[in-house]
This record gives C-alpha cells, sequence and structure tokens, in this order.
C-alpha cells in the first residue's frame, strides 16, 4: 500500500487539497464516500493527471508567455520602449510566427552597420556633417518605427548638435545614442530569446 511518505512534496501538496476540498464541500462525500476513496483516486487519477506531459508543457508554455509579458512592461515601464513595439508585435500572425523576430533581427543588424559606420565618422578630425545626418536621421526613424523611443530621442539630440555644427555637443550627445542602443539591443536580444522559446514549445505541442 502506497504512504504518504513515500510520495514527492508537490504530489502530497495535491492530496492534502483534496481533502481540503473534500471536506469543505458535503456534495462531494455522494460521489466519495470514505477518505480512502479519496486517497485512491488521488493517487489513481488526479496526481498521474497534473503530472501529465500534456499538463507540464501547458504549464511551461504559460510561464514563458507571462514571462515575456512581464518583460515587455518592464521596458514599456522604463520608457525603452513605446506604443510603436506593440504596433508591430500586432502584426505577427499565426501564419507568419517569425514576423516580430524577423523585423527585430532585421533592425538590429542594420543599426549595428551604422553604428560602427558612424562611430568611425565622429572620430575622424574633421566631422562630416552631411553624411553624419544620413546615418542619424536612418537611425532615429528605424528605431522610432520599432519602438525604441529613448534611442530615438537620443539620435534628435545628434541631429541637433549636428545642425549646429556643434562638434563636441555631437560627441557628447552621441555618447548617449550608442548607451540606449545597447539598452535596447540588450532588451530586444532578451525578447528573441523568449520568443523563440515560445515558437519551440508551440511547434513541439502541435506534433504532440
Amino acid at each position: 500500500m502506497l504512504c504518504f511518505y513515500s510520495l514527492p512534496a508537490h504530489q502530497l501538496h495535491i492530496i492534502l487539497t483534496a481533502i481540503l476540498l473534500y471536506k469543505q464541500f458535503s456534495i462531494l462525500h455522494f460521489f466519495i464516500p470514505n477518505s480512502h476513496s479519496l486517497f485512491f483516486i488521488c493517487v489513481h487519477f488526479i496526481i498521474p493527471f497534473f503530472s501529465s506531459p500534456f499538463s507540464t508543457n501547458k504549464m511551461v508554455g504559460t510561464s514563458l508567455e507571462q514571462q515575456l509579458r512581464n518583460f515587455l512592461r518592464s521596458m514599456h515601464d522604463q520608457g525603452i520602449l513605446d506604443h510603436n513595439f506593440e504596433n508591430v508585435r500586432r502584426l505577427q500572425t499565426q501564419g507568419n510566427p517569425q514576423f516580430l523576430t524577423e523585423v527585430i533581427t532585421m533592425f538590429i543588424n542594420d543599426a549595428d552597420v551604422s553604428l560602427a559606420e558612424t562611430t568611425r565618422l565622429m572620430n575622424e578630425p574633421e566631422l562630416d556633417y552631411e553624411t553624419l545626418t544620413s546615418y542619424l536621421h536612418q537611425l532615429r526613424g528605424s528605431s522610432a518605427s520599432i519602438g525604441g523611443c529613448r534611442m530615438a530621442v537620443a539620435c534628435r539630440d545628434v541631429r541637433q548638435a549636428i545642425d549646429a555644427r556643434d562638434k563636441a555637443r555631437c560627441l557628447e550627445t552621441f555618447e548617449r545614442v550608442k548607451q540606449e542602443y545597447q539598452t535596447l539591443r540588450s532588451s530586444f536580444n532578451n525578447i528573441l530569446q523568449l520568443e523563440r522559446s515560445i515558437m519551440a514549445y508551440e511547434n513541439r505541442r502541435r506534433r504532440g
């Protein structure tokens, strides 16, 4: 006979919860006449259900989605992302589940190139303001479109310094652009990791 001491903690928790419900709702006594019957049902039916791969996988999927929601809420609260990111995210459909990851990856790849080239130009003895204007316009537009509002504001500040032909302020404000981009890039990489984990879970669930 199976005794309580031989059960793992989470299974004991299920049994104790069932006992409390059994005592609280007298109507259950009509279907389950005694505690021995209740214990039998817990061991042979309730515990196997909650321990099944389906139940476990469902909990994993829900947990990943909750992690993503919490992370996105944090990014919005910190002002790193704005409503434009949610607009992009809403374009993702079941028919195109990789849309968001593709947009983020494309943004990161393009921004890496633009930042590297802008950094090179900023290190020149004489600044090429016209070329810098082009790169900053591109960076500001792409970051604003994908919801990177803090980076977009930082790019605007550099544009204003460029328009004033103020080299010292250009260098100062561009440092903030680089900092904001690293923050945004790191955030996007976390989002990509969670999105890919959710997609992998969904693929496993459909195959199963």
